[in-house]
């Protein structure tokens, strides 16, 4: 009887095990695109490269901080988020190329807090002779990171970048022009 009962009991727990949908295994690498382990700089700066193409601009500096983010009540697991503050000054032809660039910003797959935009307004054209001015933009955004998971560190997003160019003379050189090499 013994046997019995135990197999009934076998057979219960199979027929609940069965029941129950299955969990997916699933990596964490689509997380990570959104808040990634490292702070992965290299990434934002070919992303804040791309966004200068696209639109147009000229970004002339690019400027990192980093710390903790603070939070008032921070919800369990989150007490070690660490934010990624990134400074811009770009140059722009027209408000259109402006609105291109932040448009090419949000499209990033990344957690981010846009902090500040500031642009000044080129005076206007009231002679021929003038040309209009560029516009420029100061834009700084937050991104987040989560040093502390480091068992998940092998799953992260990879950054591919582009190999050096192998220059001797950083410098734009011209061929009819003495380059000094």
């Amino acid at each position: 009887t013994t046997l019995t009962t135990d197999r009934q009991v076998l057979f219960a727990l199979e027929q609940q095990l069965a029941d129950q949908p299955e969990i997916p295994i699933v990596s964490s690498l689509e997380l990570q695109k959104k808040v990634p382990i490292d702070p992965l700089t290299e990434l934002i700066i070919l992303q804040i490269e791309k966004a200068e193409v696209v639109s147009d601009s000229l970004v002339q500096s690019i400027g990192f901080s980093e710390g903790p983010f603070v939070i008032e009540a921070p919800p369990e697991g989150v007490e070690t988020l660490q934010q990624l503050l990134v400074n811009l000054s770009i140059e722009t032809s027209s408000y259109a190329t402006l609105e291109a660039f932040i448009d090419e910003i949000e499209k990033l797959d990344r957690i981010l807090i846009v902090d500040n935009i500031s642009f000044s307004s080129p005076k206007e054209v009231t002679t021929e002779e003038l040309e209009p001015a560029k516009l420029q933009l100061s834009l700084s955004f937050t991104a987040f990171y989560r040093p502390d998971l480091l068992e998940l560190i092998d799953e992260g997003p990879k950054v591919d970048t582009p190999a050096p160019a192998d220059k001797s003379n950083p410098l734009p050189s011209n061929e009819i022009i003495d380059d000094g090499e």
